[in-house]
């Protein structure tokens, strides 16, 4: 992608900041927003914006599309992670049951890079 975009390498900072504080701002709205929406229309808007932004980075030419992209993943998973923890936990087993869908991510974040690796050796 950095090649198709011309930009240098030192442009990831940005867009991985660009990310991170979409990413914070979303996760911090995520209360009001549901108050607003509803939890249902959060999720569903939150992978909606997520999506859009990995079809940006997938046809990306420009470091504006690149950046753009950056803004809608970061403003959708932090929408999508506060809402499903504050979900999970409000309507289950309370947070006891996050700290199980925590380990689990864990475990598949740990796991996923080691089954692919052993997959294309």
């Amino acid at each position: 992608m950095r090649a198709a975009v011309g930009a240098p390498l030192a442009v990831l900072g940005l867009v991985l900041t660009v990310s991170t504080m979409t990413y914070f701002l979303s996760a911090a709205a995520t209360g009001p927003l549901t108050s607003r929406i509803g939890i249902r229309w959060l999720l569903v808007l939150s992978c909606i914006a997520a999506g859009v932004g990995c079809l940006l980075f997938a046809s990306a030419h420009a470091l504006l599309v690149v950046l753009a992209g950056s803004a809608l993943v970061g403003l959708g998973s932090g929408a999508f992670d506060a809402g499903v923890n504050a979900y999970v936990s409000l309507h289950y087993y309370g947070v006891r049951l996050v700290g199980w869908l925590h380990a689990a991510w864990a475990v598949g974040a740990g796991a996923c890079p080691l089954l692919v690796s052993a997959s294309l050796a």
